[in-house]
């Protein structure tokens, strides 16, 4: 979405990650209020991302869990194959 794209960007390419966690949760808002499925999966993959960046795992992990929940429901492989390989990673980073 236009949101994730050019307000969520610019925060997280500075690391500023509070704020690109801040505005995140804005889209992330949004898009469960317009039932944006794509841009939920998107959303949460970010947030995952923005709190694994934070050192925050286990919040990190129930982004991307949510992220892989939603696109197994919708049967989105391409987002299956993306959360699982986050997950992935990040239970690595735990165990390093």
């Amino acid at each position: 979405t236009l949101c994730r794209q050019v307000a969520c960007q610019f925060f997280e390419s500075a690391l500023i990650h509070r704020k690109s966690i801040y505005f995140y949760q804005k889209c992330l808002a949004v898009t469960l209020k317009s039932n944006d499925v794509e841009g939920e999966m998107g959303t949460n993959a970010a947030l995952g991302t923005a709190h694994e960046s934070l050192g925050q795992i286990k919040v990190a992990i129930n982004f991307h869990e949510r992220q892989l929940e939603v696109a197994q429901q919708c049967g989105h492989e391409q987002q299956v194959t993306m959360a699982s390989t986050s997950l992935i990673n990040v239970y690595r980073y735990v165990n390093t």
